[in-house]
């Protein structure tokens, strides 16, 4: 154990973790302007280990910090003398050990995504920007909506990330199973893409789609439709076809026995512990222009039988059971009517970087001044 804290420990793997480190924050930026910021976080930031070339291994940025957290902690025991005058130096390894700590409670632990309003109307769910979701539900089962159009419905969900052709999935609440014939995270779907003479007719769709094909990744993975062509198995019949698109106009209705259920793929949804309701929007132009100049929310917070109201603005976030709400954009459709649209983070670690920061400061601040005591000439 010793000799594996003094290799740990060591200034040279400081020194290597730290160069190892520039490299790939500098990779990563080259690599951003071909690839898009999400290609270059997930291949260079959010990795382990990432494959050059296909076959080269080379760490990733989080392997280098874990790594680098290690050394520190090491260090701590190996290299730091526990004396007063070296308590500037115990307090900043500290520091950075919290820093590194927070950065990976973050990674693990935080959220972000979108709820867009109308005016007059509430949700607790959020839309995540990157990850969607098969949703099928029973209409028969929606409660209607209260006076914010919070509407209360038992919905199905399965992760789309993971779905292959041929995969089988069983919806058993539901009465139906269902096989992926096709799957693409960024789709191209036709409206004239069956062949009339073919006696099977073309799968469901609420768009009038009749085939979806791939295309193309986009480079910022939130401008990217999925869709796929699915089979409804219920024991009964021949199965039934649907299409789903991510830029559906609307649900694909398709029956089930005696039921017509509802299905859809849609952004994956992420539950608040509050509902929030749009009561108001403005905004503010500048002068002979059609860009805003500025945009505010007034919103009701909802808990069960409990509401506060919020006016929430461009710097005036919300923030309210670890989550925070920003001002983030609008939209107003050509009838009149107004969205606005917030963007929802959830940090649990949000005060660890304040917090090492200050411990940073109070540390290297011992340290110089110690130093500094030290070098004072004899008898002042």
């Amino acid at each position: 154990m010793a000799r594996l804290l003094n290799k740990l420990a060591s200034v040279k793997l400081t020194v290597i973790l730290l160069f190892i480190l520039a490299v790939l924050v500098v990779w990563g930026t080259l690599y951003q302007a071909e690839n898009g910021l999400f290609e270059a976080q997930q291949r260079f930031y959010r990795s382990h280990v990432f494959f050059v070339w296909g076959f080269i291994p080379f760490p990733g940025t989080q392997l280098v910090l874990a790594l680098l957290f290690f050394n520190l902690l090491s260090s701590l025991f190996v290299n730091t003398r526990y004396e007063l005058k070296h308590v500037g130096s115990v307090l900043t390894h500290l520091g950075l050990l919290i820093l590194l700590g927070g950065g990976f409670l973050v990674g693990l632990h935080a959220m972000e995504a979108s709820l867009t309003l109308q005016e007059g109307a509430g949700s607790n769910l959020a839309s995540s920007y990157h990850q969607w979701e098969m949703a099928f539900w029973d209409p028969g089962d929606d409660a209607a909506p209260d006076a914010f159009g919070r509407q209360t419905r038992r919905v199905t969900a399965v992760d789309t990330d993971s779905l292959r052709p041929g995969q089988a999935i069983d919806f058993g609440n539901l009465g139906f199973a269902m096989e992926v014939e096709s799957y693409h995270r960024n789709a191209d779907p036709h409206r004239h893409g069956h062949d009339e003479g073919n006696s099977s007719p073309p799968p469901l769709n609420a768009s009038g789609y009749e085939s979806v094909g791939p295309q193309p990744a986009e480079k910022e993975p939130g401008r990217n439709l999925p869709g796929g062509v699915f089979s409804v198995k219920t024991g009964q019949g021949d199965p039934q076809r649907i299409l789903l698109f991510g830029g559906d106009s609307g649900p694909t209705l398709f029956e089930v026995g005696d039921k017509v259920l509802v299905g859809s793929l849609r952004r994956a949804c992420l539950p608040l512990p509050f509902t929030v309701a749009l009561k108001d929007f403005q905004r503010d132009m500048h002068p002979g222009s059609s860009m805003a100049r500025s945009f505010t929310s007034d919103v009701v917070v909802m808990v069960e039988e409990t509401s506060r109201p919020v006016h929430i603005a461009m710097n005036e976030p919300l923030r309210y059971r670890g989550f925070t709400l920003f001002q983030s954009s609008y939209r107003e459709v050509p009838d009149g009517r107004e969205y606005s649209t917030f963007a929802v983070v959830r940090n649990h670690g949000r005060l660890l970087p304040y917090v090492a920061s200050l411990v940073i400061f109070v540390g290297l601040t011992i340290h110089f001044m110690v130093v500094v005591y030290q070098k004072r000439p004899r008898g002042t």
